[in-house]
């Protein structure tokens, strides 16, 4: 029978109450992934069309973020355009991407996270309800609660 050399542990650190171990060579505090990633399809490349339409609509939504003086068309709250801060505003079709409608009339701005998600899970149309407080009148069953 066959055996391996166990590897040499170092201690880390701890988290939680418990050791850390680390087994890599000269002595990294980095962590050492022990299997490959089980993904069968490659990460989607953007293509030089996708990417150049991405800018022009970057470039619309700063236009549009500076028009409504920095605030959510959706909660009426401040908002940044920075990417890492929480509250990230970002440009939202009105209608339909498919149809190429990278204009400034169909662009609504409103926060990515909380804003957003609620607008497109619930397919609200921003014509018809341009606020949350519209959205919330028209239905008391499923409000939009700002927070």
């Amino acid at each position: 029978m066959i055996h391996q050399k166990p590897k040499e542990r170092k201690a880390i650190g701890k988290r939680n109450g418990l050791n850390v171990y680390s087994t890599l060579k000269n002595n990294s505090k980095g962590l050492k992934a022990k299997t490959k990633l089980k993904s069968k399809v490659p990460i989607k490349v953007i293509t030089p069309k996708q990417k150049k339409l991405n800018q022009s609509w970057n470039a619309l939504t700063d236009i549009r973020y500076e028009q409504t003086e920095h605030l959510c068309e959706w909660c009426e709250t401040w908002g940044s355009r920075d990417r890492g801060h929480p509250l990230f505003m970002d440009g939202h079709h009105i209608e339909r991407r498919a149809k190429g409608n990278y204009i400034l009339s169909n662009l609504y701005i409103i926060h990515r996270y909380q804003c957003h998600r609620f607008v497109t899970d619930n397919n609200i149309n921003c014509y018809e309800f341009r606020c949350a407080r519209e959205w919330n009148l028209a239905h008391p069953e499923k409000q939009f609660k700002l927070k």
